[in-house]
């Protein structure tokens, strides 16, 4: 599967995320994340992530628009090294067959819920960016670990044809605080 994340990939996570994800249909794997490093400080800031893709129009049989993209647009409070208070997030979709939104996580360090949102829609497939702002107003410990993580499940469309790619998957956006 032709995968590309403009950051580091994580793993942390996978096994919870399979259980979680776990629904008697075809699976896709997961999507490397992308951390972030935000600097310990007061005040509201705001942190782009960069773009993670799941495209398998590359696949024997898949169609050209077997693909969906995301980001994220995170809007933070104060930062420490053990914690991180998050305000918001803007997580934005394109794709190229119309795909769904399935629930979103936060999660502490230790990878427990502090956050979640049920589904939240459609994606269309008109490669034009959808997105969803999540109002969190949370403070997030770390708890001794490098970071936070926000967890966006996704529904690759069906596209058809010999094979009939698509299924669901997740983009992982982690947040590391730096002196």
């Amino acid at each position: 599967m032709k995968r590309r994340a403009l950051s580091a990939a994580l793993a942390a996570g996978t096994a919870t995320l399979a259980m979680v994800m776990s629904t008697g249909a075809a699976q896709a794997e997961d999507i490397p994340g992308v951390v972030n490093k935000v600097t310990v400080g007061s005040g509201t800031r705001t942190v782009y992530t960069g773009h993670t893709e799941l495209d398998q129009s590359t696949l024997s049989g898949c169609l050209s628009n077997a693909w969906i993209q995301g980001h994220a647009t995170w809007t933070l409070g104060n930062v420490t090294k053990t914690s991180i208070v998050v305000k918001s997030i803007q997580v934005f979709y394109r794709a190229g067959v119309t795909s769904y939104v399935g629930e979103q996580y936060l999660l502490r360090g230790n990878n427990s819920s502090v956050w979640s949102k049920v589904a939240s829609g459609d994606v269309p497939g008109d490669t034009r960016d959808r997105s969803e702002t999540y109002a969190i107003n949370k403070t997030v410990p770390l708890d001794g670990k490098s970071t936070i993580t926000f967890w966006s499940y996704f529904s690759l469309g069906r596209t058809g044809g010999p094979a009939d790619c698509g299924g669901q998957s997740t983009f992982t956006y982690k947040l590391q605080p730096v002196s």
